[in-house]
C-alpha cells in the first residue's frame, strides 16, 4: 500500500491510465480518505472511482475558468506589458508615453526612409526582432492603438495620444 496526500489525478484520462495499469499488475488501490475503501484489481468500486475522478477533472475545468473569468473581468493587466506601456505598481497597464511615440515614429520612419530595423531599435528599449514583428505583422493594430484591447485603448483615450503615422 502506497499512502498519499493527494488526488491520483485531477485529469480523467490519467486516472484511468492509472487504474488501468493497477489492474493489469493485479493490484489493489487502498483510499485513505474517500467514498469508499479499496479500488480492487478485479473492478470492484471501480465505477465509483472513475466517478470520482470524473468529478476532480471537472473541477479542474472549473477552476480554469474561474480563473480566466477573473483575470478578464479585473482591470489588471496579466502577463507582459505590450511595448510602449509599462505595469504600475499596483498590476494596472500603464502607458509609457515615450516609449510608445518613440515606436510608432521608428515605424513610421522605417515606412518613410526604408531604413534598417538594426540601426532604428539601437535608440530604443525594444529588440530589433521586436521592432520588426510590430512593423511586419502589427503596424497596423499597433498604430491604431490596440483598439482590441479595451483596457489598452482606455489608456490611450485617457491620454489624449491619438494614432501616429496612420
Amino acid at each position: 500500500m502506497i499512502p498519499t496526500r493527494s488526488r491520483i489525478s485531477r485529469k480523467g484520462a490519467l486516472a484511468q491510465t492509472f487504474f488501468d495499469a493497477c489492474e493489469d499488475a493485479d493490484t489493489d488501490i487502498h483510499v485513505l480518505n474517500g467514498s469508499v475503501d479499496v479500488i480492487k484489481s478485479d473492478g470492484t468500486n471501480r465505477l465509483i472511482a472513475d466517478v470520482i475522478a470524473a468529478v476532480a477533472a471537472e473541477e479542474r475545468r472549473s477552476m480554469i475558468r474561474r480563473t480566466k473569468a477573473g483575470i478578464e473581468a479585473s482591470d489588471k493587466w496579466s502577463g507582459r506589458p505590450p511595448a510602449g506601456f509599462t505595469r504600475d505598481e499596483e498590476g494596472y497597464l500603464a502607458l509609457d508615453t515615450e516609449e510608445f511615440l518613440g515606436i510608432s515614429h521608428t515605424i513610421e520612419h522605417i515606412e518613410q526612409n526604408d531604413a534598417s530595423y538594426r540601426a532604428e531599435a539601437q535608440n530604443l528599449t525594444i529588440s530589433r526582432q521586436a521592432l520588426s514583428n510590430l512593423h511586419q505583422n502589427h503596424t497596423e493594430r499597433y498604430l491604431e492603438l490596440n483598439d482590441e484591447n479595451p483596457t489598452v485603448q482606455h489608456l490611450l483615450d485617457e491620454s489624449e495620444l491619438t494614432a501616429v503615422g496612420v
